[in-house]
């Protein structure tokens, strides 16, 4: 998105679909820390004591009223 000649640019002939203008380069960031998230989420695994031997959620109870307000 922010080479002029990129697989998404709008500058390069070649691009796929006709390329996009990503104004500021959001697009890009966000989509970059939205696949992290998803492949960080996915390689750690929810967290101890979420579920039961058998699979079934277990209820977690708050812990700071402070922090929720």
């Amino acid at each position: 998105m922010w080479d002029d000649v990129g697989w998404a640019s709008s500058y390069n002939p070649d691009a796929v679909l006709g390329g996009a203008i990503d104004f500021g380069g959001s697009g890009v960031v966000h989509m970059t820390g939205g696949v992290a998230a998803f492949w960080g989420a996915l390689i750690i695994g929810p967290r101890a004591g979420r579920f039961d031997l058998d699979g079934t959620p277990v209820a977690i109870r708050g812990h700071s009223s402070v922090l929720q307000a």
